[in-house]
């Protein structure tokens, strides 16, 4: 008698383009809400990016519309620039993204950091006349986010000036910024249909945000300002979640989202990028595969895996605080 038997697998309906796609479904408030504030002309920004972006992975996948990873990427960078920006702009951050931040790294699951974020790096640095000022909403008048309002004690004052008024323009996303991130209303409905469908879970985001808002009160910063101006929302559910480039052990995803979140504000408070959530989720993408290595478990007589890794970690808090005391005594001595 011929037996054909199969191991006890566990199956799933998810799969890679399930997952990108319910992310593109995610992001469709946020974009809405970019049309309400700044007009057609940033619905066109976002989509015609994420097309782009789909158009330049084909070479390398032979797939269209691909497994959506691309289409995501497309969008989440054409959210993250200001709605008159010129239509080159981010087409010039899909081209980094997808193609030196992703598919030299060998593509989807290969890329140390979030193509994204090192889009948007690479053109925020490169063009950053097209990021020294944001149109507001519905009239286009270009003018400061509400990050840029510190006075000269670096205490924010936008709260103070605008009152109750000011924080729901802030939750709204009724105020200057970039297309996708000021209304957080739009991107908590999002992230809320994530969680609910099991493709976030609250460690990240939660780390995130306590962070910003430990950071932020230490530093005599609002941390409501803190919070719901610039990308926290958006890069703390969108950006910082991203599977490929975040821990994957729990503990590490703890430690991951809470360095996100309090380097976002020492960015913001330190150095003249106002902005901080770019460079500090990029930072900890380089850190992810330490967090998974440290706290990934250790079986019987694995000792020196430990110790090696303890000492990695220590060597590594030395240097950042080495760094950052050489960081604090120039700002003095300037």
């Amino acid at each position: 008698m011929d037996l054909k038997l199969s191991g006890p697998h566990i199956g799933t309906d998810d799969s890679i383009e399930k997952t990108m796609w319910n992310v593109v479904l995610a992001l469709i408030p946020a974009a809405v809400a970019a049309a309400v504030f700044f007009g057609y002309y940033a619905l066109f920004l976002i989509f015609s990016t994420a097309v782009f972006s789909v158009l330049l992975e084909y070479p390398f996948t032979r797939k269209f519309p691909g497994d959506g990873s691309a289409f995501v990427t497309g969008m989440l960078l054409g959210m993250s620039i200001p709605a008159d920006s010129p239509f080159w702009l981010p087409l010039v951050g899909a081209f980094f993204a997808i193609i030196i931040a992703k598919q030299l790294f060998g593509g989807l699951g290969n890329n140390i950091f979030n193509p994204a974020l090192a889009g948007r790096a690479i053109i925020r640095l490169s063009f950053a006349s097209y990021f020294s000022s944001w149109p507001a909403p519905f009239d286009g008048i270009t003018g400061a986010t509400p990050l840029a309002h510190r006075a000269a004690d670096s205490s924010y004052t936008y709260l103070n000036q605008n009152g109750l008024s000011g924080i729901w323009n802030l939750f709204s996303g009724n105020i200057p910024g970039a297309i996708g991130e000021t209304s957080a209303l739009a991107l908590l409905i999002g992230a809320a249909f994530l969680y609910y469908r099991g493709y976030i879970e609250w460690r990240i985001p939660g780390a995130f945000i306590t962070a910003v808002i430990i950071t932020s009160a230490l530093l005599g910063v609002n941390p409501v300002l803190s919070v719901f101006s610039g990308a926290v929302i958006l890069g703390a559910f969108f950006m910082a979640t991203d599977m490929v480039t975040s821990p994957a052990a729990r503990e590490g995803r703890l430690f991951f989202g809470a360095g996100c979140g309090a380097l976002t504000v020492l960015i913001r408070y330190f150095s003249s990028y106002s902005g901080g959530v770019t460079f500090a989720i990029l930072t900890m993408n380089g850190l992810s595969y330490l967090f998974d290595h440290l706290f990934e478990g250790f079986h019987y007589g694995q000792y020196q895996i430990r110790k090696r890794n303890y000492k990695i970690v220590g060597a590594s808090i030395i240097a950042a605080v080495i760094i950052a005391l050489f960081s604090y005594f120039s700002l003095l001595i300037a």
